[in-house]
């Protein structure tokens, strides 16, 4: 055939070259866009235009579509579209230019089901009423023209944004058996797979988008259900209404990694920090160990007893009468660490200033993620740092300004938390 695969546009940034429209009745408004020009009292009733010819190659060009963008089409308004091929630059050897469609010595086809697979050159193929969309049956020609009609009712006029011509595309053809691709099946098959390739077409455009609407970085995160909010109910996910957008995108994208820490300290860390609670948290089982009295354990202090013998009942040794536990063999130390084995406590800094609406919304997300048999505490880790009792460098050791000097009375012991005045102030 002729020129590469493509397509051309008649409308050229709010333009329409090699259209002629002013004489037959439209007017180009302020968007582009073609409409019946303006009366006094309205619009005309009528308007119409032709553009051509279109040349994309000196050899045959195989026409294949016409595609119409329009913005507005009342119910009491219409349009309909005519194109003609040909292999004269005048598309017609008895005038300058073919005959308009709607004269009524052109010669116009109507209805393509006499003339198929093709409608001779120099003849024009009129689409059906209000039709934007459709497949140009005419003879492959070096020249294209297109015209168009508009109606209205004097009150409203139609809004024509684009007229677009595919030409020389593959279609469908090509993926049927080879058989289907000789030439005498080639003339009468391809144009009537022509007519399915829109609506399949976009169904196809569709599919190949599925994976855009899944991802968390490309999923369309608008109106009240977005995709974005339905990703985030797949992988169970709360998105709070108060985050930004590239935040929401991004608690989605890491839920999935997410679920395999769930339940763990790291992972409850992170969930309260994605709300803005910077916390720490520790598991109280994470410190027991065998001790021995020495420099490092403090009787009284970093020690306790054990709630039962690490072995369960040993028959001369622990095996006391109504007074032992009985552990089985996949059990055995299983007592050491069943008070502390599944609590945590969750420090929260005094410096973030947290209010008690704060602390009961910090309460619900952790009741919301933590794990069903875990139990917790909620401690305010305040500027209070002590050598030897809360002094640990980036976790507790807090230094705040100088206490108030204290006064002896019911809360304050000598000793204990009191603080005596210097002689210098």
């Amino acid at each position: 055939m002729g020129a590469d695969p493509g397509f051309r546009y008649l409308n050229l940034e709010n333009r329409w070259p090699g259209c002629d429209y002013a004489s037959h009745g439209l007017s180009v408004g302020d968007d582009g866009g073609l409409r019946l020009a303006k009366t006094s009292d309205g619009y005309r009733r009528t308007g119409a235009f032709i553009a051509g010819p279109i040349v994309v190659s000196d050899r045959p060009t195989d026409w294949q579509l016409l595609r119409v963008d329009v913005s507005r089409l009342p119910s009491n308004a219409h349009v309909r579209f005519f194109t003609l091929s040909s292999d004269r630059s005048d598309g017609s050897s008895s005038s300058p230019a073919p005959m308009v469609p709607w004269d009524a010595a052109a010669t116009v086809v109507t209805s393509v089901a006499n003339h198929l697979p093709r409608i001779p050159l120099d003849t024009w193929q009129a689409f059906p009423l209000d039709a934007l969309h459709g497949r140009i049956f005419g003879e492959p020609g070096c020249f294209l023209w297109v015209a168009g009609a508009l109606q209205g009712d004097g009150a409203v006029t139609p809004l024509v944004d684009q007229v677009r011509v595919d030409f020389d595309q593959v279609g469908s053809l090509s993926l049927l058996p080879e058989i289907y691709q000789h030439d005498e099946s080639h003339a009468a098959i391809d144009p009537l797979l022509r007519l399915f390739e829109q609506p399949l077409g976009q169904a196809s455009d569709s599919i190949d988008g599925l994976a855009a609407l899944c991802h968390p970085w490309s999923a369309p995160d608008d109106g009240v259900e977005s995709w974005l909010d339905w990703l985030a109910g797949w992988l169970g996910v709360n998105l709070d209404e108060t985050w930004s957008e590239s935040q929401r995108r991004c608690v989605v994208a890491l839920a999935f990694g997410a679920h395999a820490k769930r339940g763990t300290a790291e992972s409850l860390q992170n969930y309260l920090a994605q709300y803005g609670f910077r916390t720490r948290i520790e598991e109280a089982g994470s410190g027991l160990s065998l001790w021995s009295l020495d420099d490092g354990n403090l009787l009284g202090c970093n020690t306790q007893l054990a709630p039962a013998p690490p072995d369960g009942a040993v028959l001369g040794r622990t095996a006391i009468p109504n007074g032992s536990n009985l552990s089985p063999p996949d059990r055995v130390g299983a007592p050491l660490h069943e008070d502390w084995a599944h609590c945590f406590r969750l420090g929260l800094y005094a410096a973030e200033s947290l209010s008690e609406d704060d602390l009961a919304r910090i309460r619900r997300l952790i009741d919301r993620e933590r794990l069903a048999h875990m139990s917790y505490s909620l401690c305010v880790i305040l500027p209070l740092m002590r050598v030897g009792v809360q002094a640990r460098i980036g976790v507790d050791a807090v230094v705040a300004a100088r206490p108030r000097v204290s006064q002896l009375d019911t809360s304050h012991s000598l000793g204990g938390c009191s603080r005596l005045r210097s002689t210098d102030t």
